[in-house]
């Protein structure tokens, strides 16, 4: 388990490293590099782990096609890449434009909304990065 931990490590690390790269090749006023960035100091005091961090940073990389799921899954794994495009679907979700914070969404559209949630998300962890950058 020790050797399993190590490695982890280290594949965590050459994805951090891979991560640094590509942001580095983007003009530092690219939005998917400033959200990505952005999203990282947000998420990692959490400290809800390695694997949702680099998650949440490499997903506005992927949604702004600056990345491929292919690439994600070659240098951060396929656990990573699986939730980097759920998190790339949970941003396709959206309340009616006429709602406000506070206001309670009718009962349907609620039911409906929880279930495209549970849908798409197999890891919670996503929601919460979602709700994070909501608040942003």
């Amino acid at each position: 388990m020790a050797n399993e931990q190590r490695e982890s490590a280290a594949s965590d690390s050459d994805a951090t490293n891979w991560l640094n790269e590509l942001r580095q090749g983007l003009s530092a006023d690219h939005p998917a590099r400033i959200l990505s960035e952005a999203t990282e100091q947000v998420i990692g005091p959490l400290g809800l782990g390695d694997t949702l961090e680099l998650t949440a940073a490499l997903a506005p990389l992927l949604r702004a096609q600056s990345i491929s799921l292919r690439q994600i899954q070659r240098h951060a794994g396929v656990e990573i890449g699986a939730m980097a495009a759920g998190l790339d679907q949970l941003f396709e979700l959206s309340l009616p434009g006429q709602w406000t914070p506070g206001e309670q969404l009718p009962v349907a559209q609620g039911e409906a909304l929880r279930r495209m949630l549970l849908a798409v998300v197999n890891d919670f962890r996503l929601v919460i990065d979602r709700l994070v950058r909501a608040a942003e």
